[in-house]
């Protein structure tokens, strides 16, 4: 199986195209990026100086873990940064096994960064420069084509119906937005 990556393949996009078993992608593709992040918002002091009650009810002492409308618990803090460490030792083990000799320098790799697909290739993160349009090609020939899988388009009248009410719908907008009216 072959993955390509076009625009970005990073954190777990870069985490999909592993299970393939080779990686193509653009010299400035971005990849990489195995590491993990996890963050959020402090509200506690700002809705007591709102005079905001926070109600809260849970089953499971740990259920709250993390709520930002209170105080950040040393034991919460220690237990996310545990919980980070492991998903990203599970990462760094997946791409190395998907990945095996062909990796570089371990640092570098697996510090959290992400790189252009010029240098993920020097490091071993992709196997090669490559579009889908181009492997189609290379696998099955010149004539050879990549099937596109999305959702049906409407045919015929139905989607000139669909446009036509998108259309009038905008023509609507423009209107109220260009004569606004007062009522009394």
């Amino acid at each position: 199986m072959l993955a390509v990556i076009g625009d970005v393949g990073a954190s777990g996009g870069y985490w999909i195209a592993c299970a393939a078993d080779e990686i193509y992608a653009n010299r400035m593709s971005i990849v990489g990026s195995i590491g993990v992040i996890g963050g959020g918002f402090g509200f506690a002091e700002f809705i007591a100086r709102h005079g905001i009650e926070r109600r809260i009810y849970t089953a499971g002492e740990h259920k709250s873990r993390l709520d930002p409308f209170r105080p950040e618990q040393a034991d919460d803090i220690l237990f996310t940064k545990g919980l980070l460490t492991d998903m990203h030792a599970e990462f760094k083990d997946w791409v190395r096994t998907r990945r095996g000799s062909r990796l570089g320098p371990e640092p570098e790799v697996f510090d959290g960064s992400y790189m252009l697909g010029s240098k993920g290739k020097t490091l071993g993160l992709i196997d090669g420069f490559a579009s889908v349009d181009s492997l189609v090609r290379e696998i099955g020939g010149k004539r050879a084509r990549p099937v596109v899988l999305g959702p049906k388009r409407p045919r015929g009248f139905m989607r000139l119906l669909g446009q036509s009410a998108l259309e009038a719908a905008f023509d609507v907008a423009d209107d109220r937005l260009a004569h606004p009216r007062l009522r009394l």
